[in-house]
Order: structure tokens, then sequence, then C-alpha cells
């Protein structure tokens, strides 16, 4: 069966017979045994069971998901379109907004009238009991809050909204250009994967520094070796290796996935 064969819909059946279209991001429950996966141009959200051998729907959606991050029983999701942010309890299925006007825009505040540009990565920062989100279009990565007195309260920790650019230095004075994956480090620093900018950042665990990792943001390409000669191409995804002191980039427009050694 070709790709395009296995385009589609198609849930209830073992693992191999489902049909997805696009999908994305990707979170494992270890207790559930399930794999969560952002099904984008279907609209969904599904669930491979380990243990029963089967997918499932998890939940309808009217937007297009993206990245996925779990807190306990709760999935996050980033919607690139209609760029908002959604959560969903995985036992109830209940879905609500916590981000977002359905519009694309910038605005920091109460979730209710906080606005992004096709947010992408997504992820939780047990440290402030926050959601990380990469707002891509508005070139700036976003914090929400997810005490239950802020009301899901946005704010801007890293970029100048709205200005693409390259620049290291006081978080608040950085540019980036559409970043992607983010991903929370050993030491609590936030890995920012700046897709356009081919290089990998990092805000610091205080929050008030940029620095670039690895990659040149002058440069694109292939090529191995020390982090300050490394090259990638549009990398996309992130994740951490605790073990390994390691970070996992997807590097897209190479068809690779790098490795980079954290110190």
């Amino acid at each position: 069966m070709n790709r395009q064969d296995r385009k589609g819909y198609k849930v209830n059946v073992p693992p191999t017979q489902a049909h997805f279209y696009y999908p994305q991001g990707l979170v494992y429950h270890p207790q559930l045994h399930s794999l969560f996966v952002a099904d984008s141009l279907n609209k969904s959200v599904k669930q491979i069971d380990e243990k029963q051998g089967v997918v499932t729907q998890l939940v309808k959606l009217e937007a297009r998901p993206h990245f996925l991050t779990l807190v306990g029983d709760d999935l996050f999701i980033s919607c690139w379109w209609p760029h908002v942010i959604k959560k969903v309890n995985i036992h109830s299925r209940k879905v609500i907004v916590i981000a977002g006007q359905y519009e694309a825009g910038y605005c920091d505040g109460d979730g209710k009238i906080a606005k992004f540009n096709e947010p992408r990565g997504l992820t939780f920062d047990s440290l402030s009991n926050s959601l990380i989100v990469a707002d891509s279009l508005n070139h700036c990565i976003r914090r929400i809050s997810l005490n239950p007195e802020d009301n899901y309260k946005v704010t801007t920790i890293a970029g100048i909204p709205k200005q693409e650019g390259y620049q290291d230095g006081p978080s608040l004075q950085a540019l980036f250009s559409s970043p992607s994956g983010v991903a929370i480090d050993e030491e609590g620093g936030i890995i920012v994967v700046d897709t356009c900018n081919h290089c990998i950042r990092r805000i610091t665990p205080d929050g008030k520094e940029v620095t670039t990792i690895a990659g040149l943001s002058e440069k694109y390409g292939f090529k191995d070796g020390d982090s300050s000669v490394a090259l990638f191409f549009s990398p996309y995804h992130v994740t951490t290796d605790p073990i390994r002191h390691c970070l996992y980039i997807s590097d897209c427009d190479e068809n690779r996935v790098r490795q980079v050694i954290t110190p």
C-alpha cells in the first residue's frame, strides 16, 4: 500500500490498519499504555492503546491539532489553525479553549483575551506550573499559567512580538524567526527550535537571557561537529534525553534526526 492509500480516516481497528491524515504531535501516557496522536488534517486526536491493540478517536475538533503535551490526565493541544490552545481531559473527553481567539493576532492577558498567530511547539514547565508555547508567526515565546487563580494568563517571555529576525541577549530584546519545537532541559532552561533561523536557542532558567546553543543563523545545510560550526536546515521538533544528557532534533529539510550533546 502506497502512502496515498494510507491517507484517510479509519479508527476502531488495529494500529497497522488505522489511517491518519498528516499526523503531527505525539505524547505517551505510561499509566494508560497509550500514545496520543494529533491527526492534524482529520481535525482529531487519536489514541493508540498498546494493551488493547486498537486505535480510537479521543476527540473530534473543529481545529487542526499540532503539538501535544500531557499534564496529569489533561491533554493540552496547540491548534495552529485557528490559533488557539485547547485542553481535553482524557477520561471525560471534555474539550475547552484555554487561550486564543479563533483569529490570528497578538495580545497578552487572560486566556479569554489573548491572541496567537499559528501556535506550534508546546511543553509543560513544572517549575512554574505553566505551558510554554512557540507562537510561530508572532516570532516569540509565550507562557500560559495553569494556576487556577490566573485564568490561564498569557505572557510573552522571549522575543519581540511580530518582529522577525535573529538576535541573542536579554529575552525581551531577542529575535526569533518562526520558532517551532520547545522543550525543558535538565536545568529548567527552555530549548527553542528557531526554525527559519536554522538554529537551536535556549532561554535561561531565570528567563532573562536567550543564547544560541547550536547552528548558525546566517547559514543552513548539513554539518555535524562542534555546536559553533554545526548546520541545520529548517529544524522543527525537539525532545530531551536526561539519561544521555542530550537533545534530539528533527532536521526537517535535511530529512535527518540530529543529536545535540548538552553540557
